[in-house]
């Protein structure tokens, strides 16, 4: 052995070859511990050179990159260290196709980036206000009505991308009245729609929420109906009744339309004609249905005529 060492120390020649077969060894057993591997990686894709005011529509959330390097590097290699973004700062507003760019490691090699460039929409942010509108879903039971709500705040500013907010024409809250007999308040979401009632996407309504206070009362109607005397005993003995009248003959009702609905005609109090020799006139109360109150009328006048009874010729004779 100390033959062969002192035979290379004398010849450069084997000096030089002997660091050759090291070095290669040495990247041999480094390579064998530590490989160069090719990875995938999913990035987020940011955007920067972004105008105040503005923003960027349409571009990925997320690209991947193909990459390769040392095998310990690789293992450690994440976001932040991992950069991809799109650059619009020379860019004016309107659509452009731009090149997704990407920051990695010293080491490491970006083989492809997917996609490697995208469309995008550079447009700038504005705002309008608008009056906050309703839309009723359900039905309200039989007899009941609504008195338009009240909505507070009663204007919303909307804010997005001016091409979005372009598209809104109405700022809306759904209220569900379905089943509803009583008023009520709630805080619903602002909803913003185009002229064909879709949502519009991308936009904020400022506040998001309002409160709206929405009066159920049941329904009130008016109906003519007819006046019906009422009369009580009989006249006395060789009267009998002949023509009765009242006057009015009819009268208008107001009250709920179901129970209007029931109503064919109204009677008087009871007249009482015991005994009577003579006509009958008296203005008498109406009987009104629990709930009805009767239009500029609170009694009619009843007249009964009472006849003496004429005895036939016969029984006058005997």
């Amino acid at each position: 052995m100390r033959q062969i060492w002192r035979w290379i120390q004398h010849e450069p020649g084997y000096k030089l070859l002997s660091l050759v077969i090291a070095t290669l060894l040495w990247f041999y057993v480094v390579s064998e511990s530590n490989p160069v591997e090719e990875v995938t990686r999913q990035v987020s894709l940011r955007e920067e050179g972004v105008p105040e005011h503005h923003v960027v529509l349409g571009e990925p959330t997320f690209v991947q990159l193909r990459l390769r390097g040392p095998k310990n590097v690789l293992d450690r290699l994440h976001e932040p260290n991992l950069v991809a973004y799109i650059d619009v700062s020379d860019r004016e507003v309107g659509v452009h196709e731009v090149p997704v760019q990407t920051q990695v490691p010293s080491g490491v090699e970006v083989l492809e980036v997917k996609p490697p460039s995208c469309i995008i929409t550079l447009d700038e942010l504005v705002k309008k206000e608008l009056s906050v509108d309703y839309r009723l879903r359900g039905v309200l039971p039989d007899g009941y009505e609504y008195v338009p709500p009240t909505i507070s705040p009663k204007r919303v500013t909307v804010e997005g991308p001016s091409g979005q907010v372009a598209k809104v024409r109405r700022a809306e809250v759904d209220i569900d009245i379905g089943g509803k007999m009583e008023d009520f308040v709630q805080k619903l979401i602002v909803w913003l729609r185009d002229e064909n009632g879709q949502e519009v996407a991308g936009v904020t309504a400022n506040p998001a929420n309002v409160q709206i206070h929405m009066r159920i009362r049941k329904i009130t109607a008016t109906k003519t109906v007819r006046l019906v005397p009422i009369i009580e005993n009989r006249p006395a003995n060789g009267y009998t009744i002949g023509q009765i009248t009242i006057d009015p003959p009819t009268v208008t009702l107001q009250g709920e339309m179901l129970v209007l609905d029931t109503i064919e005609y109204v009677p008087t109090v009871p007249l009482d004609i015991a005994n009577a020799q003579a006509n009958v006139r008296r203005r008498l109360p109406l009987q009104l249905p629990r709930g009805v109150r009767a239009v500029g009328l609170r009694a009619a006048t009843v007249q009964v005529e009472i006849l003496k009874t004429v005895e036939p010729e016969t029984s006058r004779r005997r």
